[in-house]
């Protein structure tokens, strides 16, 4: 239960930092499946 209060926290921190500084979340959604695909790698 704490990691999950904690990874919200950490995440609605660090996208409403960036939406409050100008940032497009559009931006962030397109680059989502690609970004994934880097980090987790191909797992079929």
């Amino acid at each position: 239960m704490t990691v999950i209060i904690g990874l919200f926290i950490v995440l609605s921190t660090v996208f409403g930092g960036y939406i409050i500084s100008g940032g497009s979340i559009a931006v962030i959604a397109e680059a989502i499946p690609h970004e994934l695909l880097v980090i987790g790698g191909w797992q079929p």
